[in-house]
């Protein structure tokens, strides 16, 4: 039986990412807490989505670095004569800055539990929709080609670092889906998408006013379905 890693923070793109590959497989959703407002409620959806498939477990593995990175950032910038002087100080939560390169931290972390649960993929969710903030690029463009550059790129550097001892590959199945059909992939695939997680704020039901809410939204319209956290008066 095949094993396959998934990076997920509790949204629909991870879960349609892994659920595609069928229920005939084991998998493990990897959720990494870097120090994000919403680590907690990412946590629990995304252990409720392992649970609503028959062989699925999750993880959630911790980067605390991200966050201290910012800090010694804010630190230096209180100090006499920084060119940084001005800027908000002490602790932050994570802004555009810190998220800068997230996406191959996030790959290395399932890599590391992908190479020892024996698994021969590392999934991830992001999809036309990727920004390269994320892919450490000044400003969002959504060039899928970037990310596809970038798993290429990723797959080398395992193949480089294994040796040949490990057969891990990774894959960005949704790269040239747009969201609202990924939305109709969950629902084919019978995903909770009541438990699932967009929101990048703390509480525990969505805001419906940060950026991933507000692009559910849109995505949910387009696909000319109703969010379930809408039926269930939850917010977006």
């Amino acid at each position: 039986m095949e094993s396959i890693v998934a990076i997920t923070g509790g949204g629909i793109k991870g879960a349609v990412a892994a659920a595609r590959y069928g229920r005939d497989h084991e998998i493990t959703f990897v959720h990494v807490d870097y120090g994000q407002s919403a680590a907690v409620p990412e946590k629990e959806a995304v252990r409720a989505i392992a649970a609503a498939m028959p062989k699925a477990r999750a993880i959630t593995v911790a980067l605390p670095h991200v966050v201290q990175v910012q800090d010694w950032l804010h630190g230096l910038a209180r100090e006499p004569g920084s060119k940084r002087r001005g800027e908000a100080a002490g602790p932050q939560e994570p802004s555009a800055v810190s998220l800068l390169g997230l996406v191959p931290v996030l790959l290395s972390a399932g890599a590391q539990v992908a190479i020892q649960v024996g698994a021969s993929r590392l999934v991830t969710g992001l999809s036309a929709r990727c920004v390269a903030t994320h892919l450490g690029l000044p400003q969002p463009d959504g060039h899928t080609d970037r990310l596809q550059e970038l798993i290429h790129a990723f797959n080398i550097m395992l193949e480089t670092a294994s040796s040949g001892r490990s057969a891990v590959v990774a894959e960005a199945p949704l790269m040239n889906v747009v969201y609202h059909d990924i939305i109709k992939l969950a629902q084919r695939f019978e995903l909770p998408l009541q438990r699932t997680r967009t929101c990048l704020g703390k509480n525990p039901h969505p805001c419906g006013r940060c950026e991933a809410c507000l692009a559910r939204d849109v995505a949910f319209t387009d696909a000319s379905l109703i969010d379930p956290l809408h039926a269930v008066g939850t917010g977006s």
